[in-house]
């Protein structure tokens, strides 16, 4: 007699979720720049986008047992210079307790605390988008200058320089999809996927300024990104966005998507 096929699904927790979260998010910052384990956590480098907190931080960062938070910041700061650059921020390890006294030092220091909201989808998930309209969807490796031209132009929305680089790196990754909405033959929108196994993240979400009222553009590329989350083997699809940025949270929410809790980092100001 055949048995029968049981499949079993631990539950998964908001803490499992952003654990996953941190995770992927990492993943991709390996695009773009060199990692290193430390007693502190992961340290990622790089020396020639050296303006960038994103490409020169701390992973996984924690305060290791018996070092003070003075010595471990220092010990993390020789390890930078050694490699000619400096360490811009911090994230810390999600499966421990915040380390108080290290966030205390680092404040002391001149980090701020940035938080963004993390949002998880799957396969299974509601969507209340019915209204997607139909435009031109390049993959952007088919569209290099295009794909320049817009990332130049987040770059000066953003105030980041090293956003050029950056999001030009996430190219070269090739877990990742990346799409560009088209006018006229001009990318006025983009967006991209990181595939790291069952995980999924949707990052590089941006709308041009001279198409940010255009609420269907931002509903079309994001439903380009569904649509390859739907097609692939996730069992799990984040995304970020910023707390005070409520277009891009009710955006996430009509695709199904729910928060889960929020990414903290701290960064050199």
């Amino acid at each position: 007699m055949d048995l029968p096929i049981i499949t079993y699904s631990p539950p998964t927790t908001p803490a499992d979720l952003l654990r996953h979260y941190h995770k992927v998010v990492y993943d991709l910052s390996l695009s773009h720049s060199e990692s290193e384990p430390l007693d502190a956590g992961v340290a990622i480098s790089n020396p020639k986008l050296s303006t960038s907190d994103a490409a020169n931080r701390m992973y996984d960062a924690m305060q290791p047992p018996g070092a003070t938070p003075d010595a471990t910041v220092a010990s993390v700061d020789r390890h930078f210079a050694s490699l000619g650059g400096m360490c811009l921020g911090w994230v810390l390890n999600p499966s421990l307790p915040v380390p108080t006294e290290l966030v205390t030092a680092l404040e002391s220091r001149g980090f701020v605390r940035r938080s963004r909201t993390v949002f998880h989808w799957t396969p299974r998930s509601r969507s209340d988008v019915k209204d997607v309209i139909t435009t031109q969807i390049l993959p952007a490796r088919s569209a290099y200058r295009q794909a320049r031209d817009l990332a130049e132009v987040y770059a000066s929305a953003s105030g980041i320089p090293a956003m050029v680089e950056l999001t030009m790196a996430h190219l070269d990754e090739p877990r990742f999809d990346a799409f560009l909405a088209m006018r006229e033959g001009v990318a006025v929108a983009s967006i991209g996927v990181m595939a790291a196994g069952e995980l999924g993240l949707i990052d590089d979400f941006f709308v041009a300024p001279v198409a940010c009222d255009d609420a269907s553009l931002a509903r079309t590329i994001m439903g380009r990104a569904i649509e390859l989350c739907r097609r692939s083997t996730f069992s799990h699809v984040f995304l970020s966005a910023p707390r005070d940025d409520p277009k891009m949270q009710a955006l996430a929410n009509a695709f199904g998507f729910e928060g889960i809790g929020e990414y903290v980092e701290y960064v050199r100001q």
